[in-house]
């Protein structure tokens, strides 16, 4: 039978009925854990390997996506900024212009200004 648009559901999982196999799973691997030394067995491994607990544990175990939602508020001092951009750009401007009236070495002679 071809399942056609707008056809009843036929077979699956029920509505409300848990997944076996997940459950099952769980109930393993928290043997398995208790058998490897529970949380002083899972301690000590951490911290013997460092990277694979960062990277491989904690960063599978985080949520891939996250709903965040707030404001943020900041004040900017647009008068302050732009006197310290000013006296920047100014100490530029003089840093440039006395390294012109220095003089510089070109292949062991001497070469001033622009030439």
């Amino acid at each position: 039978m071809v399942f056609k648009k707008g056809m009843d559901k036929i077979g699956g999982r029920r509505p409300g009925v848990g997944n076996k196999l997940g459950a099952f799973t769980k109930e393993e691997a928290a043997k398995v854990f208790e058998a490897l030394g529970g949380t002083q067995g899972f301690v000590q491994w951490a911290r013997a390997n460092p990277s694979d607990f960062y990277l491989g544990f904690l960063a599978r175990s985080m949520p891939k996506e996250l709903d965040v939602s707030g404001t943020i508020t900041h004040e900017f001092d647009f008068d302050n900024a732009r006197q310290e951009f000013e006296s920047a750009l100014s100490q530029l401007i003089r840093a440039r212009r006395a390294e012109e009236d220095y003089p510089k070495l070109v292949d062991g002679g001497v070469l001033r200004g622009d030439s």
